[in-house]
């Protein structure tokens, strides 16, 4: 069954847009080829931009071709709402090989998945431990 909505976590959004080889067949099919309505939050924006000037992701990749390389995909940037700011009150903190999972990149993304009713898309090995959030959850 094919998603109504997705939302991309950063790297699948890198990957799609740089590395096309990374992403699962089917989950580029699903983002580039079936008019599925694709979404990418602005705090991956933020992310992406905080990481490059960490060193953490290729310098190529500044925040003015992101945008534009978004409007050529035809992916969609989701601002944060209240809503959202409601959801990521009420996420638990699961326990992950005794650390607890605190990401707020991911923690955000979780949040607008479930208040927008967006399936998430990721090859994160945490995302899974949030299941009982009834979201859904698709893994690269």
């Amino acid at each position: 069954m094919k998603p109504d909505r997705l939302l991309l976590d950063t790297h699948i959004l890198l990957w799609a847009l740089y590395e096309p080889d990374r992403v699962d067949r089917h989950i580029y099919e699903d983002i580039y080829d079936y008019n599925v309505p694709v979404h990418v939050s602005v705090e991956t924006l933020r992310e992406v931009v905080i990481l490059r000037h960490l060193g953490k992701i290729d310098s190529k990749i500044d925040l003015k071709r992101l945008l534009i390389d978004l409007d050529r995909g035809g992916i969609r940037i989701l601002e944060i709402k209240r809503k959202h700011v409601e959801a990521l009150e009420k996420l638990s903190h699961p326990v992950i090989n005794g650390k607890t999972h605190d990401d707020p990149f991911d923690r955000m993304l979780m949040a607008q998945a479930i208040s927008e009713r967006l399936t998430l898309v990721s090859s994160d090995m945490k995302f899974p431990y949030y299941r009982d959030l009834n979201f859904d959850l698709m893994r690269n």
